[in-house]
């Protein structure tokens, strides 16, 4: 994602987006290797990008944003932030696909017999 404002506007903005994308990561419970192996990126230049160090490219940022399941508004913008119950079934299906499809196979029946 490129940036239209230039200086300290600019790296604000990146700080403030690193933030969010490091919060969405967390309540995902995904590790920073994790998220950068889901979405195409190595680690550092994933740190790098929660720190608001780097520029995101566009391309990026919606692997990232499609890796998380996470909503463009609020990891762009910072508004409309994810429900708690979203947030529930973001941590859910992160999870989920960070299991072997046979033992996410065992773990779906499990939850379709709680419900």
């Amino acid at each position: 994602m490129t940036d239209t404002l230039e200086g300290p506007a600019a790296e604000q903005r990146r700080r403030e987006i690193g933030e969010r994308l490091c919060q969405v990561r967390r309540w995902c419970g995904a590790s920073q290797k994790s998220l950068a192996a889901a979405s195409g990126v190595s680690p550092r230049t994933l740190r790098r990008y929660e720190k608001g160090r780097t520029r995101l490219r566009k391309e990026t940022f919606l692997r990232l944003a499609d890796a998380l399941q996470v909503n463009l508004d609020f990891l762009v913008l910072g508004v409309n932030p994810p429900s708690p119950e979203k947030i529930a079934a973001m941590r859910l299906q992160w999870d989920l696909g960070q299991v072997p499809l046979p033992q996410a196979t065992e773990v779906v029946r499990l939850i379709d017999g709680i419900l």
